[in-house]
């Protein structure tokens, strides 16, 4: 009897273990802009509150991040400036490059117990940025630039950085979602590390099939235009001109959005999920039309399709390896309906919106 008991716990014990295991994971999915209107009062307060609601374990961002973009393509997206800003930070000699990993580490571990050691963090700043981990390293330098620094603080930040650089004031841009709502809302919830999920391999293939899907869209349209006498091309005309009405009806209502402060609202609705994919000629009553670029526009979609997907993958890598269950997702609102679909084929995904947990 006391063997079968025994067996009957370890049987509950695996079982309840096996249910943990598979527990989904819930992805809030914020989307954002990367400008904002400075001369409004943003409600930002919106999302705050979503996220504070969620209580993430880990925030992931539109940033690049080594671990998942090769050096060539994260030096050829940020440009030869962010090169240059690194080469200059190197030739402070502040700290050899060989170093660089384990300052990063120990840097994290100080002030995981002491977040009041700013030195710690203008070295993780200065070791990040090196390490062309620009998120995170925009993270540190914004904690920074809240500080009340002291004057030794103060002197060995101006050791380490130049303050005057442009590389400060493109940090904290006043316009930006990272100075308005990810930086702080990180800040507030004791979270020391970001997770860069974007993707840039693509772009270059990307921007050529859209310069390409427009130049033939121009020609397509321009021939509508000048067969007259066509009832066919009276009638696509029609279609184009009733749609471009809606589409610029959604534009203004974004417009008023931005001056009311309220664009992060509007983000993250049905109808700018509408308006990103009719930008794209994505509505197939546009895109069969005859005599329609469509093969053009499909392979500009594709490269689209494939960036999505890798920042999925990018998403789901950093779940596993933070081990965590709840995932705030901060992304440019354009992707925000394709990332939802692509998530929701995943039976160990559960996606959130704001109003779900507000």
């Amino acid at each position: 009897m006391k063997v079968t008991f025994l067996l009957f716990i370890k049987f509950i014990l695996l079982l309840s273990f096996n249910c943990l295991s598979q527990k989904r994971v819930e992805i809030l999915l914020i989307g954002t802009s990367h400008n904002y209107e400075l001369n409004v009062n943003n409600d930002f307060e919106y999302v705050k509150d979503a996220v504070r609601n969620f209580k993430p374990d880990i925030f992931c961002t539109e940033y690049l991040s080594k671990e998942n973009e090769p050096q060539s393509v994260i030096e050829a997206y940020y440009g030869e400036r962010m090169m240059q800003r690194r080469d200059m930070l190197l030739a402070k000699n502040v700290m050899a490059e060989k170093d660089i990993p384990e300052i990063i580490k120990k840097s994290y571990k100080t002030l995981k117990t002491n977040p009041e050691s700013q030195q710690a963090r203008v070295d993780l700043a200065h070791a990040l940025y090196v390490s062309e981990d620009l998120g995170n390293a925009h993270y540190q330098i914004y904690q920074l630039m809240k500080a009340n620094l002291n004057k030794e603080q103060s002197e060995y930040l101006s050791k380490t950085f130049d303050f005057q650089d442009s590389l400060v004031k493109y940090t904290c841009r006043k316009n930006n979602e990272y100075t308005n709502l990810v930086f702080p809302l990180a800040v507030e919830m004791n979270v020391q590390k970001l997770y860069g999920f974007d993707c840039q391999r693509f772009d270059p293939l990307w921007n050529s099939a859209w310069e390409k899907s427009d130049s033939l869209y121009t020609v397509f349209e321009d021939k509508l235009k000048s067969d007259t006498n066509d009832l066919n091309s009276m009638k696509s005309l029609k279609m184009i001109d009733t749609f471009t009405k809606e589409y610029y009806a959604s534009q203004k209502r974004l417009r008023a959005a931005y001056q009311e402060g309220t664009q992060i609202h509007f983000f993250n609705t049905k109808e700018f999920d509408d308006l990103a994919e009719w930008g794209d000629f994505s509505r197939e009553d546009i895109s069969q039309l005859e005599g329609f670029p469509l093969e053009a526009y499909q392979e500009k979609r594709k490269y689209w399709q494939l960036r999505n997907e890798q920042m999925v993958q990018n998403i789901l890598k950093a779940v596993k390896q933070s081990k965590a269950k709840k995932v705030v997702v901060f992304v440019g609102a354009s992707h925000r309906r394709l990332l939802s679909q692509m998530f929701e084929r995943n039976p160990n995904v559960s996606i959130k919106t704001i109003d779900q947990v507000n």
